[in-house]
């Protein structure tokens, strides 16, 4: 959160690190308050010259963590840096952020801050998204609350509440979404119309409904996947996962061809379904691989020759032993030649004075014995 003494506005963005889902927006003081309590964040993120009592005067209600930031990173110029930066771009404009110096100001401590955290490269992050409290219905917290849109007052969660009677949605995705739909009613027409018209064209259909809800509950919370693989903190069970997700992608984007192509040309060109990343995974991850990367067995015999070797001494060491002893006699013609272990030198290569002639360059000597070297 950035706020202006001067202009009375404040910049507010918000990030869920889970889906790299990043949103700023720009509004007046007053406010400030109603949206914070829509968007129930766990943190909330303020540079050190704010006095943190301004936050708890707000009176939020479900209590946020308020973490002080150094206070020159929430200067412009900075946070402007970071996200073309980040973003690899030359302007903030592509993201509308180029004539809301507030909003940006607030994006840009708010990413600063989360890279601080994590010692890894954010990609998962791609875009920032403006949005504006015009486009929507504003619903403070005591109609909200009355409405019991999202948490019923019976029960303080959302069982009971209107989103827990409507979601039957098939994705964890679809039900956040429906969720920020609830909390955000259109109140331009043609944007209701357009969503009425794919909800009818759905209800007309219901047999191809059926079949497109099978494929999407089949996709699961790809989102948060590709979250964790963004920040290398994905495992290979998840990886296994996210080729499932995306063959599933792939028939949901053929049924959507199939059903109008018309009513989803933005969606379906907007479909990649990765199959250079599908192959790559069902090529090198095992079939039932562990869930952490420090137990091995991760990759498939055959994904790389060199990996295979050191599986192979790992599964095997003393076979591969054997196998490089008989490999150096027949190419040093040494019938004698050993190969031993000990604590001093690890592995070596014995041979008998009498070969000694024998020995080719590219080996190194380490020792000489009465009988051996």
């Amino acid at each position: 959160m950035y706020r202006s003494d001067r202009q009375k506005l404040c910049g507010l963005a918000h990030l869920d690190l889970s889906t790299g889902e990043f949103f700023f927006t720009e509004l007046a003081e007053e406010e400030l308050a109603n949206e914070l309590q829509r968007l129930r964040p766990a943190e909330i993120l303020v540079d050190s010259s704010v006095n943190e009592a301004y936050v708890k005067e707000l009176k939020l209600e479900h209590n946020p963590t308020i973490s002080i930031f150094d206070n020159w990173q929430f200067q412009p110029a900075e946070a402007k840096a970071l996200l073309l930066k980040h973003f690899g771009v030359s302007s903030l404009e592509p993201f509308g952020a180029h004539n809301r110096p507030y909003g940006a100001t607030a994006a840009g401590a708010t990413l600063a801050y989360v890279m601080s955290l994590y010692k890894v490269p954010l990609t998962h992050i791609t875009a920032l998204r403006f949005y504006s409290l015009s486009q929507y219905m504003q619903l403070d917290e005591i109609s909200r609350r009355n409405l019991e849109l999202t948490r019923s007052i019976r029960y303080g969660n959302r069982h009971g509440s209107l989103l827990s009677v409507i979601d039957q949605s098939q994705t964890p995705m679809g039900s956040r979404l429906l969720q920020q739909w609830l909390l955000h009613p259109l109140i331009e027409l043609d944007q209701i119309l357009a969503r009425q018209a794919i909800v009818s064209a759905f209800m007309k259909q219901s047999a191809y409904l059926k079949d497109i809800r099978v494929s999407l509950k089949e996709i699961g919370d790809i989102s948060r996947i590709v979250s964790r693989l963004g920040s290398l903190r994905i495992n290979p069970r998840e990886l296994l996962a996210l080729q499932s997700y995306l063959i599933s992608a792939k028939e949901l984007k053929h049924k959507l061809e199939i059903f109008s192509e018309d009513l989803f040309a933005d969606w379906i060109s907007m479909l990649d379904t990765f199959e250079d990343i599908d192959a790559m995974i069902d090529k090198a991850i095992a079939e039932n691989p562990p869930n952490t990367i420090t137990e091995g067995g991760i990759f498939k015999q055959g994904y790389q020759n060199d990996l295979d070797e050191l599986m192979e001494l790992v599964h095997d060491g003393k076979s591969w032993i054997a196998r490089l002893e008989d490999d150096e006699k027949r190419k040093t013609g040494i019938p004698s030649l050993k190969v031993g272990y000990n604590r001093v030198f690890g592995y070596y290569i014995e041979v008998t004075t009498t070969h000694k002639s024998k020995v080719p360059d590219y080996y190194i000597p380490k020792q000489t014995l009465v009988n051996s070297e």
